[in-house]
């Protein structure tokens, strides 16, 4: 009897096993995406922060303005770069203060990360094409382009104008004074000049990145 019985329990054992649902292993974690897999937005703004001050002062001929009609006689016209640059991680924005002494302009640059659509790093030169007033030397140029107008700027100008509060007459002659002339406008591009390509190449890649994590970046399909 009991040799029956152990036989008829080695015989349900197969049809016991065959009977069993097989179990799906468990779901693999999804992989982050590519932007989460590298530095907080934070450390990378800060980054780009110390990288675009760091420039320094930067001067260089941007072109040359001739003085005759035939354009035998030019002068350089030199430019001057020279950022402050302020980060907010929870906006995803940049903004970049700079000034020209020349022209007594200041401008205040304000930059959305969300909205870039793409970053080229070039030069000076070739963002002019067949331009024949040409920058020299000609710079690395990190080029930023947004699908629309999404950079604010804000200029502030000091302007020569009349003094209205004073009497005019011929004993009395017209009196000009300084006044500060605020303009706003939206823009599709953005420069920085760099006086090293690596540096510039290092910048334009945790750009890229911070853009990414707030969203932005190469939109296209193909």
């Amino acid at each position: 009897m009991f040799l029956r019985s152990v036989v008829l329990a080695l015989m349900l054992v197969p049809s016991l096993i065959s009977g069993q649902q097989a179990v799906p292993p468990p779901p693999r974690p999804a992989e982050p995406p590519p932007a989460a897999a590298g530095p907080s937005l934070e450390a990378t703004m800060q980054y780009l922060k110390e990288k675009i001050e760091g420039i320094g002062e930067l001067h260089y001929c941007s072109g040359y303005i001739p003085y005759t009609s035939d354009g035998t006689v030019a002068a350089c016209a030199q430019t001057t770069q020279s950022f402050m640059v302020a980060v907010d991680s929870t906006s995803c924005t940049l903004q970049f203060d700079s000034k020209n002494d020349e022209l007594h302009w200041s401008f205040s640059d304000r930059l959305p990360l969300g909205d870039i659509s793409k970053i080229e790093l070039t030069s000076i030169n070739a963002l002019r094409g067949n331009d024949s007033v040409k920058a020299d030397p000609d710079l690395p140029q990190l080029a930023i382009h947004f699908s629309k107008p999404s950079l604010h700027r804000h200029i502030a100008k000091v302007v020569m104008v009349p003094d209205t509060s004073q009497k005019v007459d011929k004993h009395h002659p017209q009196q000009m004074i300084q006044k500060v002339q605020e303009e706003n406008s939206l823009l599709k591009g953005y420069g920085i000049v760099f006086d090293d390509a690596d540096e510039a190449a290092r910048v334009a890649k945790a750009l890229t990145h911070a853009s990414e994590l707030c969203g932005g970046g190469n939109k296209e399909l193909f």
